[in-house]
């Protein structure tokens, strides 16, 4: 019997839309885009701007092509958003249905009406909304490709791209403020009362103004809750007095009066709630609230979205339907009826949203206890907020105190919840107000327990953490909801930012030295790629494509990429400039462009992680170094430490002959600078050269009279390891080499996976690393030159410079 065929995305969704349409309708997942640009090539026409794209899951296509001939009629049920309109258009072509045909569903919340509504109601494809996406793809492709093989690989970078550039320079920006500030001492001067509270001299009694330092997070907008209260105000906020000795004279001063409150002032103002969440504040307060990455809170909101539990989760609109507000008032009558107003709260539009979607809430408040146990907290987050931004202010009483000791003036201000309102849902994740003073009347002398002169710093301007980052790329115009996530997967995936603990549980995004490297070379070389105007122009113009003004996609294209190659052209000069200035290189890039990111340190140069490369002609994939080109089987094993020569590490290697014996070779072979050719055979043939030297009948390295080098001697310590702080260090003594000159000893974890290794007599510094808090040790550079090291590396990558770093141990302190 036909039947009405629904393709979506995911098999949670399938599942759910079978539930809802029953026996009539098959559902069937289509994994998402089935199509897309070619990974290793260019994929682009630049006379036409038309794609070539490959198909990803042809086996799939096979599959559906059948059970698309027999069905009545087939509607296409990907996301509302142009990813999903793409990914509809692809299946249209794929599967060959027309394209005009009203084939098209879209719901922005799983549940039996609005799903039922949406297959009463199909539509055509809008191709309009799907030029705005091909153009998207073909930007970036064409940006990502041309700016990094002309760009970034002569300097050694791996990539650009035009969002995640812009964002790189976001946080390279914050990098270098934080590098270059300068702290500043001050003195405050407070004083506890016998009453129970406390109070500051305030702003305007002080040499320097009240006002937040060039570092604090106010002035920086930088990771502060939208519920933050109000700003004190100067007046309130301590006195910086440049001296301890102009503080304590304040308090000398203050010490023969009696502490007189002059005034005392009450007001009671009303707090209201924020407004429902769009992708970008869920991500932020998924971030700071219940320390999830933009990519964890993206993946648990689609969980919820296709479970049903929640609308469409990437949306920059904070507008409610009225049958949801009329779904809400229900609730909070029934559960909280103080907390409900007379009138729904008006919706507010936020300025420049598209608001195609409604904002993120739950499709139901009843039979709603049981989300999937991994987004069980973000849903009663998204509960909350919803629930949060229907209800009442809440009331707040702050009451401010003016006291008078003499010549000197003291304040201090505190609040009261009066009445909770919206707290009712949203207290769990609030700030908590500050400490209620006591009744105080003017004239009353308070008791003087003790004066306070405390030495503080200003502070650098925060780093940005993953709620703040994503904070400013909305309000700078970089990116859409759906991008916010893979924006910064991108960053770290490259290894352009880490993510470092800053304290409570709390991790921000630092630029590595790499990044900020690459940063360097773009601003310098194209300073249009790393602006936030030009990317949120751009967004804009995708903006008006969907929307169907303007001259139509290729004209729009042909537009852009003039411009863009003329920008390009002029950068060259600048990037070959910059490159010679600061001596950067270029590493080879793995051939055929395949390479996948790992975490493994490279065994020869330390300075890199592997890529692992897919062979052409053969099955398999080995390991590339992409700073010192080393490469090795992926499962080759792995001595390290034990090249008797030079201290490396050997590594498993075989002929390329079939049948050929294996061998361990000194990594160092083929190396730019101290190479080593040192071999051994099974069967204890060792002192012979590396693999790349003359070769026997079997493929294997020819015998050479090179004579025998004794076997390396072993010394137990009771030194623990320093980088993974669980085994103990050996000492290795390695024989002597082909010169008969013996090697230097070095200390070696016994713990082989771990990998450190040190020359004997290595200083250590007194201070811990400052990132991490481990041991600093003494490292040489190829060329000679010495410098500090955390021994944690590549986990912690602090370094500084061996002159004016802090001073080093006593002589007797050496080693780890």
């Amino acid at each position: 019997m036909p039947q009405t065929l629904i393709l979506v995305e995911s098999p949670n969704k399938a599942r759910k839309l079978q539930e809802y349409l029953g026996a009539g309708y098959r559902v069937r997942a289509s994994m998402g885009h089935i199509c897309d640009l070619p990974e290793k090539d260019y994929g682009v026409d630049l006379e036409t701007f038309e794609e070539r794209y490959e198909l990803r899951h042809d086996k799939l296509v096979r599959e559906l092509r059948p059970l698309v001939a027999q069905a009545e009629r087939v509607l296409l049920a990907s996301d509302p958003d142009r990813e999903g309109e793409a990914i509809a258009w692809h299946l249209a072509r794929e599967l060959r249905l027309p394209l005009t045909a009203p084939q098209r569903i879209e719901f922005r919340e799983i549940t039996r009406g609005a799903v039922a509504k949406a297959v009463a109601a199909p539509r055509p494809i809008d191709l309009a909304r799907v030029d705005a996406q091909r153009s998207r793809r073909v930007i970036d492709r064409i940006v990502g490709w041309d700016v990094s093989q002309e760009l970034c690989w002569p300097a050694g970078a791996r990539s650009a791209g035009r969002v995640q550039t812009p964002a790189l320079h976001i946080l390279c920006v914050r990098e270098r403020e934080i590098l270059a500030f300068e702290a500043q001492v001050y003195w405050t001067v407070g004083v506890t009362y016998a009453e129970g509270f406390q109070a500051v001299v305030p702003g305007e009694a002080g040499r320097r103004d009240g006002g937040t330092a060039g570092g604090d997070a106010e002035e920086h907008g930088a990771d502060t809750a939208e519920e933050s209260s109000p700003a004190v105000p100067p007046s309130r906020r301590p006195a910086r007095f440049a001296t301890r000795e102009e503080a304590e004279a304040i308090v000398e001063a203050a010490r023969p009066h009696p502490h007189v409150v002059q005034d005392v002032a009450r007001r009671r103002t009303p707090k209201r709630p924020e407004p429902p969440y769009t992708t970008s504040t869920m991500q932020q307060d998924a971030s700071r609230k219940l320390r999830l990455s933009a990519k964890q809170a993206a993946d648990l909101a689609q969980q919820l979205f296709e479970a049903g539990y929640i609308t469409y989760h990437r949306t920059d609109s904070t507008r409610v339907a009225d049958d949801a507000v009329a779904m809400a008032r229900e609730h909070i009558g029934r559960e909280h009826p103080a907390a409900l107003p007379a009138t729904p709260p008006a919706q507010r539009v936020k300025a420049g949203a598209q608001d195609a979607h409604e904002a993120i809430r739950p499709t139901r408040l009843a039979g709603d206890d049981a989300p999937p146990p991994a987004a069980a907290r973000l849903y009663a987050m998204i509960k909350a907020r919803f629930l949060a931004s229907q209800s009442k202010p809440a009331l707040i009483e702050r009451t401010s105190v003016a006291i008078q000791a003499g010549p000197v003036p003291f304040a201090a201000e505190g609040a009261v919840l009066v009445e909770e309102g919206y707290l009712v849902y949203w207290r769990p994740w609030a700030r908590q107000e500050d400490t209620l003073l006591p009744a105080l009347a003017v004239g009353q002398t308070l008791g003087v327990e003790t004066y306070a002169v405390e030495e503080k710093k200003t502070t650098p301007p925060p780093r940005y953490d993953t709620g703040a980052l994503i904070k400013k790329l909305e309000s700078s115009g970089i990116g859409r909801p759906s991008t916010f996530a893979s924006i910064i997967e991108t960053l770290l995936r490259r290894e352009y930012v880490q993510e470092i603990a800053a304290g409570r549980g709390k991790k921000v995004l630092q630029p590595t030295a790499f990044g900020l490297q690459v940063d360097a070379l773009l601003a310098d070389a194209m300073p249009p790629l790393v602006s936030e105007e030009y990317t949120a122009a751009m967004e804009a113009e995708l903006d008006r494509l969907e929307a169907g003004d303007g001259a139509g996609r290729r004209a729009f294209l042909e537009s852009w990429y003039r411009e863009f190659r003329a920008a390009l052209a002029a950068s060259l000069p600048r990037a070959a400039a910059y490159r010679a200035e600061h001596g950067l290189r270029a590493s080879r890039r793995p051939s055929g462009g395949n390479a996948e990111e790992t975490k493994i340190v490279c065994d020869r140069c330390g300075e890199a992680n592997y890529r692992k490369i897919q062979r052409k002609k053969a099955k398999g994939s080995f390991l590339a170094c992409p700073a010192c080109r080393m490469t090795r089987n992926v499962r080759a094993a792995v001595k390290p430490g034990a090249c008797p020569r030079c201290g490396s590490a050997l590594i498993e290697r075989k002929g390329k002959k079939k049948g050929s014996k294996p061998f361990f070779g000194c990594v160092r072979w083929g190396a730019e600078e101290r190479a080593c050719d040192y071999v051994e055979w099974a069967g204890g043939r060792d002192g012979g050269t590396a693999a790349g030297s003359p070769r026997g009948p079997d493929d294997s390295p020819a015998s050479q009279p090179t004579p025998a080098v004794p076997p390396s001697r072993r010394e137990e310590t009771d030194k623990t390891c320093p980088k993974c702080g669980a085994a103990k260090l050996v000492v290795l003594h390695p024989g002597e080499g082909a010169s008969g000159a013996a090697a230097a000893p070095f200390y070696a974890c016994d713990d082989r996976g771990c990998r450190f290794t040190l020359p004997v007599g290595a200083r250590r510094r007194r201070e811990p690393c400052p990132q991490c808090g481990g041991i600093v040790l003494e490292r040489r550079r190829r060329d000679g030159g010495a410098f500090w090291a955390c021994a944690r590396y590549p986990a912690c990558k602090y370094s500084a410079d061996l002159a004016k770093a802090f001073p080093p141990a006593a002589p007797g302190a050496a080693g780890p």
